[in-house]
């Protein structure tokens, strides 16, 4: 029986060439337009220019109603305007962050059926049940937290 040993160095590039080529080999489904919009409407987000994030995200959606990033956004503006606005602690906005959280998860439910297993859709898909779960962990809504947090896996 031959033992083949690599370097700690050798593997480490190994590693990362495995990882890296795949990432690097897979096409993303945001077109550069798109792409453009979504990075502008962070940019909004962190610079606290939330009516501006808004208009970015529905021009996004405008370009493609189908795409589950800007739905995203929208719901992700909601809940920071509610943790770091000018209307903090709002309840109105928790209401607006709990509706457009779901729209973003119907969203990303029904593209992923007309594209399975994109990797943008899932992401979106997780990251909304993810977010909408640490809400509900925050209000001690625990089964609801429980179902977020599982349907974001």
């Amino acid at each position: 029986m031959i033992e083949y040993r690599l370097p700690v160095r050798q593997l480490r590039i190994l590693l990362l060439l495995m990882l890296a080529v795949p990432a690097a080999a897979r096409k993303t489904s945001v077109t550069p337009e798109m792409d453009k919009l979504l990075m502008a409407g962070v940019d909004d987000i962190y610079m606290m220019r939330f009516a501006q994030a808004e208009a970015d995200m529905a021009q996004a959606i405008a370009l493609d109603p189908a795409y589950p990033h800007a739905y995203f956004g929208r719901a992700a503006i909601d809940l920071i305007t509610f943790i770091y606005g000018e209307n903090q602690g709002d309840p109105a906005l928790l209401k607006s962050f709990e509706d457009k959280t779901l729209e973003s998860i119907k969203a990303a439910e029904k593209y992923l059926k007309a594209h399975p297993n994109d990797p943008d859709a899932l992401f979106i898909l997780g990251a909304s049940h993810g977010m909408f779960g640490r809400l509900a962990i925050v209000q001690r809504r625990w089964l609801q937290a429980f179902g977020h947090g599982r349907a974001s896996m």
